[in-house]
């Protein structure tokens, strides 16, 4: 099934923290808090997991960068 106001937040979402205009705590609230059974925004959701810390507020500048 394909959920395409999941995928538009999730996009946005992404958008925003890679821009650095989000930290990690603000994207993982709102990734997190989508609600939904599309498999390709848990699995991208799932995958970003992997690129921020979520112990210590940053944005993906400088040292956080990708």
């Amino acid at each position: 099934m394909i959920d395409r106001i999941a995928r538009d937040k999730l996009s946005e979402e992404v958008r925003h923290f890679v821009a650095g205009l989000s930290d990690n705590f603000e994207f993982d609230d709102a990734v997190w808090s989508i609600r939904t059974k599309d498999l390709g925004v848990v699995r991208v959701r799932e995958a970003m997991w992997h690129l921020y810390n979520d112990l210590k507020r940053h944005k993906l500048k400088g040292k956080w960068s990708l």
